[in-house]
């Protein structure tokens, strides 16, 4: 059994739409070497209306074509400042379809589609 401590990400984002938006901040990984994930994320300085989340992507084969983005535990998101802790998530069962996995911080405008941000920051560990 191995794991990853992926670095942590720490960035300045924003969002102007009420919808979710990631950004990766990963590498695409093949699919066999995650089984288990566990992120722990802070929002600092935010507006009121922004929130983010920890989300994956998964690919089939071509890293170019990939699938839609989701949440990877709804204990994985922040909707103002301060921390949020994802209880090991499994994630075995529903990539086995595919090849590639990769990670990313969802952002979404809670309220209207006005602009709003927040600092970020997100370290992730997963156990193939």
């Amino acid at each position: 059994m191995c794991s990853t401590v992926m670095p942590t990400f720490r960035r300045s984002l924003m969002s102007y739409a009420t919808t979710l938006h990631s950004t990766p901040i990963s590498r695409w990984i093949p699919c066999a070497e995650v089984e288990t994930v566990t992120a722990l994320l802070e929002l600092r300085d935010s507006t009121t209306d922004f929130e983010c989340r920890v989300t994956y992507q998964l690919a089939e084969t071509d890293t170019d074509s990939p699938g839609s983005w989701a949440e990877v535990s709804s204990k994985s998101k922040l909707a103002a400042d301060g921390y949020a802790f994802s209880t090991t998530t499994d994630l075995s069962t529903g990539t086995d379809a595919n090849t590639w996995i990769r990670f990313g911080i969802g952002v979404l405008s809670a309220g209207t589609a006005a602009p709003e941000r927040g600092e970020v920051l997100v370290t992730m560990a997963y156990r193939c």
